[in-house]
């Protein structure tokens, strides 16, 4: 009868490795994607055409510091 504890954990090993290469593929492509995703516009060449736009998303970030709330939002 064949000793269980002494048999070679490769098929283990194997599973958990391909595991392991297909999770860092699904992370990489995933990161990718998400850096991939910009914000702003890109324009290359010349405008022919002035176009008039009928909706904007301006974001922006007021950052003040101040010890108490109400003189911070006053100084704001």
């Amino acid at each position: 009868m064949a000793d269980v504890g002494k048999q070679p954990w490769y098929g283990v090993a194997a599973i958990l490795s391909l595991g392991l290469v297909v999770s860092a593929l699904i992370g990489g492509r995933a990161l990718e994607k998400m850096r991939s995703v910009t914000d702003g516009v890109t324009v290359k060449g010349v405008a022919e055409k002035e176009i008039t736009a009928d909706l904007a998303t301006w974001r922006g970030q007021i950052t003040h510091r101040a010890t108490d709330l109400a003189v911070g939002y006053n100084e704001l």
